[in-house]
């Protein structure tokens, strides 16, 4: 009996750390719609917002995540938040929150060139013409 507690206890942790277990900000009075788009040339999906193009840029931290700012109209399980420290007309993170793996993609508004220290994509449409 004691090693199903000590099972169950690890199952619990694992899930936590898996989830995050972290109290989600507060959601604002209104989210920003975020539309996705596909470039069929370069082979990727994208996220449109006004007159921003926002593309993939690398994989995120859920701790680089700041207040969530909106939501993928096209999918109801990925939000969107701010990448802490910077505006949401330059960078926003993407929160696939779905059971098994829950995944954080970083952003890039298109036509941002300034690229915080530390960051690096191998994706080719980041890469500077």
């Amino acid at each position: 009996m004691e090693r199903v507690a000590v099972v169950m206890m690890f199952l619990f942790l694992l899930t936590c750390s898996v989830s995050s277990c972290r109290k989600e900000a507060p959601v604002p009075d209104e989210l920003i719609v975020f539309i996705q788009g596909v470039n069929e040339e370069e082979g990727y999906a994208y996220l449109l917002w006004e007159d921003r193009i926002y593309v993939p840029y690398c994989a995120a931290n859920q701790s680089d995540r700041g207040n969530l700012i909106g939501m993928n109209a096209d999918k109801e399980n990925e939000k969107i938040y701010e990448y802490k420290g910077y505006p949401v007309t330059e960078w926003i993170i993407s929160y696939l929150d779905v059971k098994l793996m829950p995944s954080a993609m970083l952003y890039r508004e298109i036509n941002v060139t300034d690229i915080p220290e530390g960051l690096s994509s191998e994706y080719g449409w980041n890469v500077s013409k």
